[in-house]
């Protein structure tokens, strides 16, 4: 072989063993069918996995995600070191795009920051005008606070609300821990130290760490997310087709909804909120069932809510089942019926055998009061008087009754009545002589069957809330405050009257004392049509909503609605929390 063709075997060999290490190298740095992805604690969540199997499954691809706060995942996205990133750092992203390195910014989902800290509250956070507010009192107290100190879109966050309330954070009391938000989590719930986390992390690990929410709702503390494409005009050998397809796909109804849905299964809300589409298009039409138990004297306005909800929302079928509210109650408790919403008429019912098993929530959103009830075929029923009509319930011949107290609070309520009308007239003897003229039949599970009983004359008189006389154009005997369990400035009064009742558990039993009529309302844990149902307890719990109806009927509500805790306000739905007020 001559020199020349050497030379040119040679360069041959060389130019083909060149070109085989770049189509190596490309494929193994730049494969069109692997999209790298940074974010961080969507994908400590779990809700990039969530996003990425539909996405593999339609694009043929694999979705390999690096673990990232915001600060890094930027730098990655400027070295050109992936694909597409999910941050919320605003200024940042803002910056990267201005820079030439980042495209295609798109709003994706959002959440919230919280304040968790220690149950006693050793800096007296709760109840801070904003999150600065918040800060200064952490500082001031020095009391033990954990940062991330990651340059993550959470540390930065912290480090803007730090300089708002005028304070530089140093000292023993301030620890970074260099770690993501979850891991900074669990040392503070270790150490009983504040940290500012998002709420889906927060609710993702509530039950591994003992804290408590104990600032929010300052507007500044939502967090919104974009996704954010490399820019291919910087790096034109990265996957920058893919990045567009996936940004694409998790702003399209699709992937919005599978935002919408996450967490909800598991935590019975959602740990994200979707932000690519308006709500108007993507909110998922409501359908379904929707199963209630309620107390009998709420079978009325009830009805009217219902006929107004399924207006509004007709492919909803509310499903109600009225009954005495122990009897409600022990249907979820003792049955295992399925139920969504269970309405007492005595809002400790579902403290006593509701939570915590069944539920974590109880609103108290009406009251009401007892009347003896009568129609114009009652016996006495032209004498018949606030000043006498205890001595017409003892006379011979006169039938009257109440309903059952083991199913009923209107049955103990009515017994109750009777103990302080004994004490409040000042007849000793006067409840027993009472009792004694009311036989058993004349006892019913519910206090609305008695109302047929009066009406078709079977009955001269019964113990019936004012709602429900009103409701079914009864006539009925005003008492006196001090003895009509509807007045709370008597409740000392009242406490005086006492009945036992059946317990949780059979052979057991327990002491009810008397306290001013109040309804409660509750949401089960196990909701079998939860997004239904908050919407409908959201109608109801609105002034001009249910509300209204509650008070055209006799039963005067409370508005706002109550709860007594700020930890119960904090566990409503989030359409919820806004309607009520933390109120003993």
């Amino acid at each position: 072989m001559n020199k020349k063709n050497r030379w040119l075997k040679a360069n041959i060999f060389l130019l083909a063993f060149f070109m085989a290490g770049l189509v190596v190298h490309s494929h193994a740095v730049w494969a069109k069918d692997k999209l790298i992805f940074a974010t961080g604690s969507p994908y400590e969540l779990g809700l990039i996995d969530a996003l990425a199997k539909p996405f593999e499954a339609k694009y043929n691809c694999k979705v390999e995600t690096v673990k990232s706060g915001s600060g890094k995942a930027i730098k990655l996205l400027r070295a050109g070191e992936v694909d597409v990133i999910m941050v919320h750092a605003k200024k940042a992203e803002e910056k990267l795009i201005a820079d030439g390195y980042g495209v295609n910014r798109r709003s994706v989902a959002h959440n919230d920051f919280v304040i968790a800290g220690p149950k006693n509250d050793p800096a007296g956070i709760r109840g801070s005008k904003d999150a600065a507010e918040a800060y200064k009192r952490i500082a001031r107290s020095k009391s033990l606070f954990f940062s991330r100190g990651d340059n993550s879109g959470t540390h930065k966050k912290e480090m803007a609300i730090w300089k708002k309330a005028a304070v530089q954070p140093k000292g023993k009391w301030y620890r970074t821990s260099g770690k993501f938000m979850g891991a900074t989590l669990k040392e503070a719930g270790k150490a009983q130290g504040y940290f500012m986390t998002d709420r889906s992390t927060f609710i993702y690990l509530s039950k591994a760490v003992n804290l408590e929410i104990l600032f929010e709702g300052d507007p500044t503390l939502v967090n919104h997310y974009h996704a954010i494409a490399v820019n291919p005009n910087k790096y034109p050998d990265r996957t920058y087709e893919l990045a567009i397809d996936f940004i694409g796909f998790v702003t399209s109804p699709a992937g919005q909804k599978i935002i919408r849905d996450y967490g909800k299964k598991e935590f019975g809300t959602p740990l994200y909120f979707a932000d690519a589409i308006p709500s108007a298009y993507v909110s998922e039409e409501l359908t379904g069932k929707v199963i209630i138990f309620n107390a009998g004297s709420l079978t009325i306005p009830f009805a009217s809510m219902e006929k107004v909800f399924e207006g509004k929302h007709p492919k909803v079928d509310i499903l109600r089942e009225a009954g005495g509210s122990r009897k409600c109650a022990r249907k979820i408790s003792d049955l295992k019926k399925p139920c969504d919403i269970m309405a007492s008429a005595d809002y400790t019912v579902i403290d006593s055998l509701l939570i915590p098993e069944y539920t974590d929530v109880n609103i108290r959103f009406a009251t009401n009061r007892l009347v003896l009830c009568y129609t114009n075929k009652s016996k006495y029923a032209g004498k018949v008087s606030s000043k006498n009509w205890y001595e017409i319930l003892t006379t011979k011949g006169v039938v009257w009754g109440h309903s059952e107290p083991n199913a009923d609070p209107c049955g103990y309520r009515s017994l109750m009545v009777l103990q302080l009308a004994e004490k409040y007239y000042k007849i000793p003897g006067l409840y027993q002589r009472l009792r004694d003229n009311c036989p058993k039949e004349n006892i019913r599970p519910k206090s609305v069957e008695l109302v047929a009983l009066l009406q078709t004359g079977n009955m001269d008189y019964a113990w019936e809330y004012r709602s429900v006389a009103i409701q079914h154009g009864l006539k009925f005997v005003e008492l006196p405050d001090e003895i009509n369990l509807g007045n709370y400035k008597y409740d000392d009064f009242y406490k005086q009257a006492v009945v036992k009742l059946t317990g949780k558990k059979p052979g057991t039993y327990i002491e009810k004392r008397g306290k001013s009529c109040t309804y409660g309302i509750t949401l089960l844990k196990e909701a079998p049509n939860r997004p239904a149902a908050i919407a409908f307890l959201k109608y109801l719990l609105e002034p001009k909503g249910g509300l209204k109806i509650m008070d055209e009927m006799g039963q005067p509500p409370f508005i706002p609605c109550r709860v007594p805790s700020e930890k119960m306000k904090n566990m409503l739905p989030k359409p919820l929390q806004g309607l009520v007020e933390v109120k003993e």
